[in-house]
């Protein structure tokens, strides 16, 4: 809230956030870490986006062989046996494609052998 009185509060815009109730400025707003958002304005927290992981002041991108397509802090999913991915930051398990014939993967899910 800017001003003193009856007037509406001003929440904090998408992409940013404020860790306590009653700001008396948009300035208490704070910009969301590096690959985190909002999904709406007046926000208490950000998430990590989609094929990133962590919490909302560090989100570490998921590492090749895994994949992450939900926003927030879970942890990125391996990749399926017989799979590989040497994309980082994967959105989707579409990114893990089977090894052909006769190879396996190694055991980050990266490669195939």
């Amino acid at each position: 809230k800017v001003a003193s009185g009856s007037s509406l509060c001003t929440e904090c815009a998408t992409g940013t956030f404020a860790t306590h109730g009653a700001a008396t400025s948009t300035g208490a707003c704070q910009q969301c870490a590096a690959n985190s958002n909002t999904l709406m304005t007046g926000s208490i927290m950000c998430d990590c986006n989609m094929g990133y992981t962590g919490n909302a002041t560090s989100c570490l991108e998921c590492p090749a062989g895994s994949f992450k397509a939900a926003k927030g802090s879970a942890a990125c999913t391996q990749c399926s046996s017989g799979k590989h991915s040497n994309e980082q930051a994967a959105a989707t398990a579409t990114v893990c494609t089977e090894c052909a014939s006769g190879s396996y993967t190694s055991g980050d899910q990266s490669t195939c052998l």
